[in-house]
């Protein structure tokens, strides 16, 4: 039986007729599965029965050496639960290309296909998704400069428009460390492709590029969103966000206005979020949320609010955001300070956030250490969190009721929790006597059970012995030699 554990938040005091409800996030598992080294993105796909990871640093076998990689994890409809399904894409492998840092993935609003934006390939690739195990298959791959296409130079978010008929790709690269010095130059600008319903392949039509043809603010852009009627297409960049209108049958794209109001510095990385009603456009700035009412007949933003509830002014590092289905909530994940903030969203009061609590690594000891995706299920019962630093993808459960949270914030941690602070790693040959394995507890490690198919077997049990280690995870690589990962008692 899994520890259920519920995070208290406060419902902040803030001036103002702004109402909000009270709010926690009940914690559900820290999951680390194979392969699952520095999540970048996550998406739960449209009928919620998959959940797919993009990653960088690939935790893989010596055989597999990849820079790129997507995960896929089922998903429990009811509870939230996900469970890897071992059908992990590799970058350059089998076929595939086109995945070196993978920084954003969308998903067709039908569920069919898979899109990928490679921040260190200059390309945007495309995988089927079969609607029935999760699946994904690699379709193709488009590169910057071949075939025509232009202005992918570090491509780093992807969106699909919400009648399925088009795909959008913002480049300029986000940096954070993420992109290489050898993969060429950046190409600040945003990228169309109409898309063939049936194939989810691409075709590319255009792009819009920054300081050519009077446009502007596309420079170090990290997403690019759709709004839900079509209309407009919004892209955060280093020090704004740049507006356009959009031709619902061609997809082409018409430069509005690059807005500048209440961006305070040049971030890197920063996200955008459109609320589901369209009145609000919610840009992540550094260490501040900037929060735009949206006349939906123009397009136009005109600042609400500059947010700074629960951040350090002037290290916090926020990067994605992620609203409820209901655009009741706003969750939010700051990098630097290893949080998730929650904010509720007052639709009749011009969208304004109120914060309601915050969850840290810090006090819990589950896998936020630099979490830097966020995403929330379509029926809005799960929200999902990914960490580089911690290789680890944590399930929490939304709540509105104060007598559903426990009133407690921290987490009694089980014998397997924190196997991202690794104390050691060697290949080892497993002698019988070595160690001593006892059965491992249910809770904290979910995912390991059942045991994956020869060649890529991890077993993680507790460890008793000298030293004492609190787990042990073993993963056999063939020829009766593991990897031996040890890891800081819980």
């Amino acid at each position: 039986m899994r520890t259920r554990v519920a995070f208290f938040v406060m419902v902040a005091i803030v001036l103002g007729p702004v109402s909000v409800r009270p709010q926690c996030l009940d914690y559900g598992e820290t999951l680390r599965a194979p392969f699952l080294g520095d999540p970048l993105s996550l998406i739960v796909s449209p009928d919620g029965k998959n959940l797919y990871v993009s990653t960088y640093n690939v935790l893989a076998p010596a055989t597999i050496v990849s820079e790129g990689a997507v995960i896929t994890f089922s998903r429990d409809i009811v509870t939230g639960a996900l469970t890897p399904l071992l059908t992990e894409q590799f970058d350059n492998k089998n076929g595939v290309d086109g995945l070196d840092t993978p920084t954003s993935l969308a998903i067709s609003p039908d569920g069919t296909t898979v899109y990928f934006a490679a921040l260190n390939d200059n390309a945007v690739s495309v995988f089927g998704r079969n609607s029935g195990t999760g699946a994904l298959s690699f379709v193709e791959a488009k590169f910057n400069g071949v075939d025509g296409v232009d202005g992918l130079g570090a491509a780093a978010g992807v969106t699909v428009s919400p009648d399925g008929r088009h795909v959008y790709v913002a480049s300029g690269g986000f940096g954070g460390g993420w992109r290489r010095a050898d993969a060429g130059p950046s190409d600040n600008a945003i990228v169309t492709f109409s898309r063939n319903a049936s194939t989810g392949a691409l075709t590319f039509t255009g792009a819009a590029f920054d300081g050519m043809g009077g446009v502007t603010g596309l420079v170090g852009l990290g997403s690019v969103k759709v709004t839900s009627d079509g209309k407009h297409v919004y892209t955060a960049g280093a020090s704004d966000v740049a507006v356009f209108s959009r031709d619902n049958a061609t997809g082409t794209l018409t430069f509005l206005e690059a807005n500048t109001e209440g961006f305070h510095g040049t971030y890197a990385r920063g996200s955008v979020t459109i609320s589901p009603d369209g009145a609000n456009v919610y840009v992540t700035n550094g260490d501040a949320i900037i929060v735009f009412g949206r006349d939906a007949a123009s397009g136009m933003l005109s600042l609400v609010e500059i947010q700074h509830s629960g951040l350090q002014i002037g290290s916090s590092f926020l990067m994605e955001a992620a609203i409820s289905p209901d655009g009741g909530s706003l969750y939010v994940v700051d990098y630097n300070y290893h949080t998730v903030l929650i904010f509720s969203r007052d639709a009749a009061h011009q969208g304004r956030l109120s914060l309601q609590g915050s969850i840290t690594e810090e006090k819990t000891g589950i896998g936020l250490y630099n979490v830097d995706t966020v995403a929330v299920s379509p029926d809005g019962k799960s929200v999902y969190t990914g960490a580089p630093a911690s290789d680890a993808i944590v399930q929490y459960s939304p709540g509105t009721d104060p007598s559903s949270c426990e009133g407690t914030i921290d987490h009694p941690r089980t014998p397997c929790d924190r196997l991202g602070w690794v104390w050691g790693f060697c290949p080892v040959h497993l002698i019988a006597g070595t160690v001593s394995i006892v059965p491992c507890p249910t809770s904290g490690c979910r995912w390991i059970d059942p045991p994956y198919a020869v060649g890529y077997d991890f077993t993680i049990r507790p460890v008793t012995g000298s030293p004492t280690f609190g787990c042990v995870m073993l993963h056999n690589i063939g020829d009766g030699l593991y990897d031996l990962y040890l890891f800081d008692p819980a």
